[in-house]
């Protein structure tokens, strides 16, 4: 026998176990653990305080089953990538769906009509889709879509200042979520890397661009057309470019105009000069 814990009382060793465990129990209670269900406290059953007897805990945090990809029959996703290709201009064959799982799984092998509703905003959409007899009812499900592409990304590390040979990319499939229109512009052999790129990545802009035709401070060919005529001149260029860029450009007299960039060292005047422009 002991002293209690308690004034007058007197407890044994067992009543001591019970208070003792009853009070961590409470602590857990107080730190956040959850006590329904837990093992006895101790190893006497071989499980460590504070496990769940029966794992109960253990795992994936949440549901399962809505943490497992779902989709619809194959008869509505086709239909809702025709419709959003159609909004998209492109082919259905490229379109891609996340589906949201819904938390009561509705009947989906038939069904009356089909909207798509909302912007597509960063690929999310609403799909509404009326059930024929006997539901009769409209369902809604979140979905995201996408467009699968061929993307060129880095082989190997590609140091800054590098240009793209054929042996420094590779071509793999990739999901762009959102529209075409949106899609990065990507890199092709003889680009430039402005920053050092590791293996795996998009070859995109802004981290590699094409080589430039036109460097600020060099001479340039300068054109200028209209109808049958035309007119070429020497001139310095301002800034820096690549084909198709939009550069400006100083002829000898000081005039500074701005063209597009056609070529090694040639531009197009696009726009009539102002003299003495700094």
């Amino acid at each position: 026998m002991a002293r209690s814990l308690f004034p007058g009382r007197v407890q044994s060793r067992a009543s001591r176990r019970r208070v003792t465990a009853g009070s961590l129990v409470v602590l857990f209670g107080l730190l956040g653990f959850a006590t329904p269900g837990a093992a006895q406290v101790g190893t006497e059953a071989g499980t460590p305080v504070g496990i769940p007897a029966d794992n109960s805990t253990l795992g994936p945090v949440g549901d399962p089953e809505a943490e497992t990809p779902w989709a619809p029959p194959e008869a509505l996703s086709g239909e809702v990538r025709i419709l959003v290709a159609e909004r998209w201009g492109t082919n259905p064959d490229d379109v891609v769906l996340d589906w949201t799982r819904p938390r009561t799984l509705p009947a989906l092998d038939e069904f009356a009509g089909l909207e798509v509703l909302g912007g597509g905003r960063n690929g999310h959409w609403i799909v509404s889709i009326q059930r024929p007899p006997p539901a009769q009812d409209r369902v809604s499900i979140p979905m995201k879509a996408g467009i699968r592409r061929w993307v060129p990304v880095a082989r190997k590390v590609v140091a800054r200042g590098k240009t793209l040979e054929p042996e420094d990319l590779e071509m793999q499939a990739h999901v762009h979520w959102g529209p075409g229109e949106h899609l990065p512009e990507v890199a092709e052999v003889g680009w430039v890397a402005q920053r050092r790129i590791d293996t795996g990545d998009i070859l995109s802009r802004p981290g590699v661009r094409p080589p430039l035709m036109v460097v600020s401070g060099g001479t340039v060919q300068l054109i200028w057309t209209s109808g049958a005529l035309k007119i070429s001149l020497d001139g310095v260029a301002v800034g820096s470019g690549s084909i198709g860029e939009t550069v400006f450009v100083r002829t000898e007299a000081g005039t500074r105009m701005s063209g597009v960039i056609t070529g090694p060292g040639t531009v197009l005047l696009s726009t009539p000069g102002t003299r003495g422009e700094s």
